[in-house]
């Protein structure tokens, strides 16, 4: 839509042929079939795709926080229970998953000592 036309209303004539395009029961590629070339192409460009990058579903994931000695300081169920006990967005419990280590402020979560916070890394089980 271009820039003149935006926010002006309709004719009602419009509304209609745009209401007649999208009413019915069948999809645009309804009765259309693939041809087996068409389906091996469609098959060879998606081999090898992954659509979760590697990362297992965050609700079967076991997790444990590990400080920098490797001791296993605690341990979640789930993806979601570790960012809402760590109290970190995505991004960052993203970043511990795959590896990077980052400082987490502990104050009351790991009851760290003086209250600083201390650098943990993540593992998951």
């Amino acid at each position: 839509m271009s820039v003149a036309k935006k926010g002006q209303p309709l004719s009602p004539s419009h509304i209609q042929n745009i209401s007649l395009g999208k009413s019915g029961d069948k999809h645009w590629n309804y009765g259309k079939t693939l041809s087996e070339e068409t389906k091996k192409k469609i098959a060879l460009a998606n081999t090898g795709k992954s659509y979760n990058k590697g990362i297992p579903s965050p609700k079967k994931m076991k997790i444990e926080i590990l400080d920098m000695e490797n001791n296993v300081v605690k341990t979640f169920d789930s993806q979601l229970e570790m960012l809402r006990g760590l109290k970190v967005g995505y991004p960052r419990g993203q970043a511990l998953l795959k590896g990077e280590e980052l400082f987490i402020d502990t104050n009351n979560l790991l009851k760290a000592e003086e209250g600083k916070p201390r650098e943990y890394k993540c593992r998951k089980v």
